[in-house]
């Protein structure tokens, strides 16, 4: 089996793995851990047949370092710094988010700019300069830490540049979303239990109210965070809590549905003297 074959393959593996993470984990933090941990697992396997796999040609070499490793290595580190983000907005209200979100792409900003003339090699989609960047010839620095079996080291850079691109439109996107949530502020502060929120997330879902019930639960959760600006955090954790109960499951509805009716009569009541 050649280096195409067997990449093609664990691309496959990779993208099922992802997809099955994102089908059963309800926490967002837990889906970049879970996804970030399978990528690297994937990248091992990636080494280990590296290490016993001879290349045909120059050609089949860049090829590797140029497109094939980028593809899995560039995920890598996107998830790595994701959860580094996601794991910071979990303890950040939405105005500190906004700073911490500016602070990384400056960051961002100021390592695309050293790296400007590799950059621009590979945006270009230059290849006079291949058998300098991506064969094991490369790596001529003498960086004991670098395997010059599985890495030149401008692979590693050509991945964290592509990474950093993918970085950016998130953290551009997610600013976006918290300005759209400041100009649509509801002004209402939720201020039941999270139990509560979480059984009526899950009931409204079930009824299928939002998008002719294709909306799942993620969606309606992450829109109730977004309207009262709170973190439900694990609700799928509160949910199994919540089945569990062995009295009075739907405890919040049921209070709902009480005082429904009696405002209900309430209202009945005071017509009889108008």
């Amino acid at each position: 089996m050649d280096i195409k074959e067997f990449s093609d393959q664990l691309r496959k593996q990779m993208d099922e793995q992802v997809e099955h993470i994102q089908q059963q984990e309800q926490d967002e933090l837990k889906v970049t851990a879970r996804t970030k941990s399978a990528i690297y697992d994937i990248l091992i396997e990636l080494k280990k047949f590296i290490h016993t796999y001879d290349f045909h040609d120059p050609q089949e070499e860049i090829c590797f370092f140029k497109e094939i490793k980028p593809y899995f290595l560039t995920s890598y580190y996107y998830y790595d710094q994701l959860f580094l983000i996601k794991l910071k907005d979990s303890f950040n209200d939405p105005e500190s988010r906004k700073k911490y979100y500016f602070r990384i792409l400056k960051t961002l900003n100021a390592f695309q700019t050293r790296n400007s003339g590799f950059y621009q090699y590979w945006l270009t989609g230059s290849n006079q300069m291949d058998e300098k960047y991506f064969t094991s010839a490369a790596n001529q620095s003498g960086n004991l830490n670098l395997d010059n079996h599985f890495s030149t080291g401008y692979d590693l850079l050509l991945s964290r540049l592509i990474a950093n691109d993918k970085l950016k439109d998130y953290l551009q996107t997610a600013l976006h979303k918290l300005d759209q949530n400041n100009n649509q502020e509801s002004g209402l502060k939720w201020t039941g239990s999270k139990a509560a929120l979480v059984e009526l997330v899950y009931a409204l879902q079930a009824v299928g109210v939002f998008n002719n019930g294709a909306a799942d639960v993620k969606q309606v959760a992450t829109a109730f965070e977004e309207l009262f600006d709170l973190r439900l955090g694990n609700y799928y954790d509160v949910f199994q809590q919540i089945r569990m109960r062995k009295i009075n499951p739907t405890k919040f509805l049921d209070v709902m549905k009480d005082r429904l009716i009696l405002r209900i009569n309430n209202v009945n009541k005071s017509q009889l003297f108008v």
